[in-house]
């Protein structure tokens, strides 16, 4: 088989079907069911609830990916009180919590809050003080290495706004990544090995899997 650099990822994958049958599958890395919330409301991964509005909403215009998120607050004049929560379970090994959030507007009411919670640990908690860092999308990441226990864990998030003026909170692609990222590898060197000789099927399983590449 010849392969020019450009084509030589195609080319391994193609070599490791031929040599074993079909590329090892990838380990799950995620263990947050529909992070996306897009499998609507009612939601079988998420329990919600709450005094007022509903938490989970279709709204393309503003979620971050997809058609539906999470909208905490954002109901004038009255307290309103929400939260959404799912066990995770997380094994030991490596963890890393992610989320998307965005404050579109905030009142002056300093009580405003959207907390992040593990178990009955809070990670994070936003007030109408972020409101500026946070006027777009951001992503935000928690090292997650003091659960990685094999237990499962209840990931919550929870909200109190007073509505007046009104705050919200929106809250997307929420992940929980248990698959680090792999340092990319020295392609010169491995596109050397590939064009001169050696390599075996072992070689280029190995490799797909340093890539990441093999699903």
């Amino acid at each position: 088989m010849v392969c020019n650099i450009h084509l030589m990822i195609a080319c391994m994958v193609i070599a490791a079907t031929q040599a074993f049958g079909q590329v090892p599958a990838k380990a799950v890395c995620e263990v947050v069911q529909d992070g996306g919330f897009e499998t609507g409301r009612p939601n079988a991964n998420w329990q919600e609830v709450t005094t007022g509005l509903a938490v989970i909403n279709i709204d393309s215009l503003h979620a971050r990916t997809g058609s539906w998120l999470a909208v905490f607050g954002g109901q004038l004049f009255q307290l309103l009180e929400q939260s959404l929560e799912q066990p995770v379970l997380i094994p030991p090994g490596r963890a890393e919590l992610s989320y998307c959030l965005r404050i579109p507007e905030s009142s002056t009411d300093e009580l405003d809050r959207l907390a992040v919670r593990l178990d009955d640990v809070v990670l994070a908690e936003y007030t109408t003080a972020d409101q500026p860092v946070f006027a777009q999308y951001v992503r935000v990441v928690h090292n997650l290495s003091d659960w990685t226990d094999g237990m499962t864990h209840l990931l919550r998030f929870e909200s109190s706004v007073t509505g007046t003026p009104v705050t919200t909170f929106y809250l997307d692609d929420v992940s929980m990544n248990l698959c680090p990222s792999p340092a990319p590898p020295d392609l010169f060197r491995f596109a050397a090995r590939w064009m001169g000789a050696g390599w075996t099927g072992h070689d280029l399983i190995n490799l797909l899997e340093a890539w990441n590449v093999s699903e």
